[in-house]
């Protein structure tokens, strides 16, 4: 094996090896999307309940499509999820900079992972290139005759 054929292979290994870790960036990404969309989702409904000055009535989504009519009694403390499945007790303001803390964190991630991902796009262009040009150049190689001199 020659040493371009050698550095072709290695570029080929390199190359699948970045676009394995671009495809899981898209998908922590996605992730990433989903949990600021419905943190954001959830700011947006404790600061309409954080404005009610009197009962209102909603409906409870309990899973499967399924609602349950209720009524929402103004400034109660909140029940949030602080992770492994324990809830603590809290006020709404609290409770809204609970969420803002978290998409603080999670915007952070996501800025982070687009910039690894934009880095790995720019590495991956690069080895297509490299690529192509060793392509080329040991083409052009095989093509030429026994003992003929390449063109400078």
């Amino acid at each position: 094996m020659s040493s371009g054929e050698r550095d072709l292979s290695r570029l080929v290994t390199e190359q699948r090896l970045i676009l394995q870790e671009m495809e899981r960036l898209y998908s922590e990404i996605a992730l990433l999307e989903r949990a600021i969309a419905e943190r954001q989702m959830a700011l947006a409904s404790l600061n309409e309940y954080k404005n009610a000055e009197e009962e209102k009535e909603t409906l409870v989504p309990i899973g499967g499509n399924v609602y349950i009519p209720s009524k929402l009694v103004p400034k109660k403390s909140l029940l949030v999820g602080v992770g492994a499945g324990i809830y603590v007790a809290k006020s709404v303001d609290d409770a809204i900079n609970f969420i803002n803390e978290a998409l603080a964190k999670l915007n952070r991630a996501h800025r982070e992972r687009l910039a690894a991902l934009e880095n790995l796009r720019r590495r991956y262009d690069e080895i297509t290139a490299m690529i192509a040009e060793l392509r080329m150049r040991e083409e052009a190689r095989g093509q030429r005759q026994p003992g003929q001199q390449p063109m400078s």
